[in-house]
């Protein structure tokens, strides 16, 4: 009993020393502030505080993001993980698709093993702070970091996951200001709203049929970051999940997890709905924080074992890439040796041989230049934009291949554009759907016939003002009733 006691006010000493030390941490602190902002650092300091109190943000550092090389959805799932997690992993693992989960502090402290599921099968983990509560995380950044900081420690001590992602309740905007972003920036955090909304949080049992709605009633990007939640109380988002998912398979999207080298969608800043004044106090305080946070993440482990990796992976990729070399030679062989593809564009004709030409999933790929050009058109092209300018009459189209998408002007219509469309550039040729370069320009096909050697397309022309240049042909002995069926493929 008498050692215990002896502990005890060893203990007790201790804190008391350290309290000392701390108050005159305290007591010292705004006159070590005020030198500090009398040196050049202080000084840039300083005018970083000040922009960031007049509302601007501030870049911590530039960089890079990676580039999808097709467009690419990320589902991402809030506030969980809860009842519905498993249904919802049952789910991706069925549909064979990842996904990224910010998750609350509270939720994974209940239930870390649907933390180590969610990683183990393959997707991403997300901070969404420890309890979601609007009023303390937005009244003092000081509250924010601490519920960051908290659910960092659950997810590392629980799950044995460590991650940079991070979103905000209820999104940033209206809630973050110019320093929230630059504190969490600069403690090296990947912070991310969404720019499609399901929907499924809007009220209460919202059903699923309007969900499916919310995340795929869109105007399609490259890529697309879906808001959805796998709380209690979101069991019409598991029923939606399914069709959600075919909605996007089908527009040709592929799937993947969220990670700090992709682009961030963020809100921009907006009227705050929160009081909250800051100081220079503050701002050293957090600078300091968040600085000390950046210098603790795994970044120099990470490069040692992608190091060490590189050598089997580049002999994968290396194998692959021969692979897929060998496969785009024989395809272009096959090619070469089909038939000849011949055009008949309105009072024009235009004979293609195999090598120009190509058939993939039901569609007719054609040079675009070479249709354009023999029905009297132009097409200039912009290799800074990656763009083919296509002029005819009064059509014009804007093939940009960067964005993958085409602007058309039409005569007595408003101008379109068309998100993720379908084009390539092979030897120098851009390759387009011949069906759609000539619906584009006012004009259609009228006939189709791909059958053994006979490789026939015609189309009716337009003169690029609305009138046509040939009527369409007769129909009868020309093609065959199996022929005619195909009249309206590509």
């Amino acid at each position: 009993m008498r050692a215990h006691r002896k502990r005890q006010r060893r203990k007790l000493e201790t804190a008391i020393q350290w309290l000392l030390v701390f108050a005159m941490m305290i007591a010292a602190a705004p006159a070590a502030w005020a030198e500090a902002a009398g040196s050049p650092a202080g000084q840039a300091d300083g005018a970083v505080f000040e922009r960031l109190k007049a509302g601007q943000r501030q870049q911590v550092a530039a960089r890079e993001y990676a580039s999808v090389e097709r467009p690419t959805v990320y589902l991402t799932f809030d506030d969980g993980p809860s009842v519905h997690t498993p249904e919802v992993l049952d789910i991706l693992q069925e549909e064979q698709v990842p996904a990224t989960f910010f998750v609350l502090g509270q939720a994974a402290e209940a239930r870390p093993d649907l933390v180590k599921r969610i990683v183990r099968e393959g997707h991403a983990i997300g901070n969404h702070t420890y309890d979601h509560v609007y009023d303390t995380l937005y009244g003092s950044f000081g509250e924010f970091w601490k519920q960051v900081r908290q659910t960092d420690s659950v997810l590392e001590q629980k799950a044995d996951v460590r991650t940079r992602l991070l979103r905000a309740p209820g999104g940033t905007s209206t809630n973050f200001d110019a320093s929230y972003f630059y504190y969490l920036e600069t403690a090296g955090y990947a912070i991310f709203d969404w720019n499609v909304d399901s929907g499924d949080s809007r009220r209460r049992g919202v059903p699923a049929s309007e969900i499916v709605q919310g995340a795929t009633n869109v105007t399609l990007r490259d890529e697309m970051i879906v808001l959805m939640h796998d709380s209690a109380g979101h069991g019409e988002t598991v029923k939606a999940l399914p069709d959600i998912i075919r909605f996007y398979k089908e527009k040709g999207y592929a799937f993947a997890v969220l990670t700090p080298d992709v682009k961030p969608v963020q809100f921009a800043l907006g009227k705050l709905k929160w009081k909250r004044s800051v100081d220079f106090a503050d701002f050293a305080r957090w600078t300091l924080a968040a600085g000390e946070r950046a210098a603790g993440w795994p970044d120099e482990i990470a490069r040692v074992a992608a190091e060490s990796a590189a050598p089997d992976r580049e002999s994968e990729r290396r194998l692959e890439r021969q692979g897929q070399l060998a496969a785009e030679e024989s395809a272009k062989a096959l090619q070469a040796a089909a038939p000849p593809l011949e055009l008949a564009l309105g009072a024009s004709k235009l004979s293609l041989p195999g090598a120009e030409y190509r058939v993939e999933s039901g569609k007719l790929y054609v040079p675009l230049r070479k249709v354009v050009e023999s029905i009297g058109g132009t097409v200039r092209w912009e290799e800074r934009n990656r763009q083919a300018i296509v002029q005819y009459g009064m059509y014009r189209a804007v093939y940009d291949l960067a964005h993958r998408s085409i602007a058309v002007t039409a005569p007595g219509k408003a101008a379109q554009t068309f998100a993720l469309a379908d084009m390539s550039l092979t030897d120098s040729k851009l390759m387009v759907p011949l069906r759609t370069a000539v619906e584009l320009l006012g004009s259609e096909v009228s006939l189709y016939a791909m059958e053994g050697d006979k490789r026939e397309v015609r189309v009716l022309v337009r003169d690029g003002y609305g009138l046509a240049l040939a009527p369409r042909a007769p129909v009868e002995g020309l093609f065959s009733a199996r022929m005619l069926a195909h009249a309206d493929q590509p």
